[in-house]
């Protein structure tokens, strides 16, 4: 009967009652070989009689320590080979199964990529639960069991984890240019998700456990994450470079970088573009990752692959459209426009 409820208890935590059930089958067969068994023929203890025999007892395994450790197995093999099928499903790791499969582990930092920030003990054999309890309360669930000490070291993520118990709050980088600057309404919306990370790229819908690769569709090198697609991968730098090229920007194509920060190509950028372009700037930076951002869903779900060099010439078109519209800050980096709307204004007028 021991062995009845082991392939159960490896994937899911059997109910308390079942065990008890179990327990007491068990019991009746130890102390007089039948079915059921009154409390005075049980002359010791059920938890005596399953301790190892070292320990006095007959090795008869507790049902439920005995599920603990063999899901404890899942999340070893999860750490130790995560390229097995099942290793990307979301799971519901029970409190007691992790904390018992923590304190049985020791961390060596390799790359990162398999240790989590907020939860391992990898700072000198304790974690920041142990160094810094109350911290760990201010952190979002998710991100205490996703957060890889890579990724939480890379660019200071980790701080971005901490909220709830804080309640500090600090300022998006570049909302208030956003809300002064001068574009269609649902382009500047969508740059405001993007301030705030909450694009459906690659990487946030692997975060979710929504898809396995992150991978970016045009470059399948690094993961997609916004500002990848927007300013890191090379599909994007080339847009830039030919863009920037023709309004006469160059330099700020220096600054663009693989693993750079959209905000902080944004801030740098603005800061090297004279004090009367920089209006402009801000609607072309708009115009710029919008296209970039629907091309990407384009090739994405129509499998619809423009090279960069005719999405550099969709960009001058729309970019003649805006000013056309009225966009007169943008008559200076796109001087057609301003022909064709003399043109039909005499058209017009005869």
């Amino acid at each position: 009967m021991s062995a009845i409820p082991v392939y159960t208890a490896v994937a899911i935590s059997i109910s308390p009652w079942v065990l008890k059930c179990i327990d007491k089958r068990r019991r009746a067969f130890l102390w007089k070989g039948t079915d059921s068994v009154s409390g005075g023929h049980c002359v010791l203890g059920w938890p005596k009689v399953c301790r190892p025999p070292d320990l006095g007892g007959l090795g008869i395994p507790d049902l439920q320590i005995q599920g603990y450790a063999l899901r404890m197995r899942w999340l070893w093999a999860k750490r130790t080979d995560p390229n097995r099928p099942w290793s990307a499903l979301h799971d519901r790791a029970e409190s007691i199964v992790l904390d018992m499969f923590n304190a049985s582990i020791s961390i060596q930092i390799g790359n990162g990529q398999r240790s989590y920030f907020w939860t391992d003990r990898w700072i000198q054999g304790r974690s920041i639960k142990d160094l810094a309890p109350a911290l760990l309360a201010a952190v979002h669930p998710r991100a205490q069991r996703q957060r890889t000490v890579a990724e939480g070291l890379s660019n200071r993520a980790w701080v971005r984890d901490i909220t709830g118990a804080l309640t500090v709050q600090h300022p998006i980088p570049g909302a208030k240019l956003l809300r002064k600057t001068k574009a269609p309404g649902h382009c500047k919306f969508f740059v405001w998700l993007v301030l705030h990370d909450r694009c459906w790229t690659a990487a946030r819908r692997k975060r979710y456990n929504l898809q396995d690769d992150d991978s970016c569709g045009a470059c399948f090198q690094l993961s997609e994450t916004i500002s990848h697609i927007l300013v890191g991968c090379v599909y994007a730098r080339e847009v830039w470079s030919n863009l920037l090229r023709r309004w006469n920007w160059l330099r700020l194509a220096a600054g663009l970088s693989t693993h750079l920060e959209f905000t902080d190509w944004r801030s740098w950028s603005r800061k090297q573009v004279h004090g009367d372009d920089r209006k402009a700037f801000d609607t072309l930076l708009v115009l710029v990752v919008w296209l970039l951002w629907k091309e990407r869903n384009n090739s994405i779900f129509q499998n619809s692959n423009m090279l960069a060099s005719d999405l550099v010439l969709r960009i001058i078109e729309e970019g003649k459209a805006w000013a056309y519209a009225g966009f007169r800050h943008l008559q200076k980096f796109f001087p057609d426009a301003l022909s064709l709307r003399s043109q039909n204004l005499l058209h017009v007028i005869a």
